[in-house]
């Protein structure tokens, strides 16, 4: 298996499947969110050298995950930046594709002189993932009525 790590920007035919995944799993987080909403979202991030930067993993050069850095990811706006949006194909998980889309991010955000990650996860059993990967939580919150778990990383 060949996984290639790319920068969404140097794929752009790819912005609506990768759109349909991210309203797919946390649409009903974000009240007033729609697809299109998260195409037009999701344009802003076709950048390669300032944030939000997409990167998407490519299996036989189709898409089967995506990974964000942004500056913000809707709360805790003194925090900066943040991962987002890693989401892996379901057939595609547990191949270590999280990841190698987390370094990419890791990487990026190391080489803008970045000292630390943030993240935030509504799914509870995440966390404990997070940790074996050198995350720790720094808290609770919440967003848009719902409770996350905020972890951060230094790199």
């Amino acid at each position: 298996m060949k996984i290639d790590i790319a920068y969404l920007k140097d794929y752009p035919q790819h912005l609506s499947l990768i759109a349909q995944w991210i309203f797919n799993e946390w649409g009903h987080y974000n009240p007033g969110s729609s697809l299109d909403r998260a195409k037009s979202k999701l344009s802003e991030h076709l950048n390669k050298d300032s944030l939000p930067i997409t990167f998407i993993a490519l299996e036989n050069n189709q898409p089967v995950g995506t990974c964000s850095l942004r500056i913000n990811d809707g709360i805790r706006p003194d925090l900066a930046p943040w991962l987002g949006s890693l989401y892996i194909e379901p057939n595609a998980r547990g191949r270590g594709l999280g990841e190698k889309l987390i370094d990419s991010v890791i990487s990026k955000a190391r080489s803008m002189k970045y000292p630390k990650l943030y993240l935030l996860t509504f799914d509870a059993t995440l966390p404990n993932w997070y940790r074996k990967l050198g995350w720790y939580g720094i808290g609770a919150d919440v967003l848009n009525g719902h409770p996350v778990n905020v972890m951060e990383r230094a790199i």
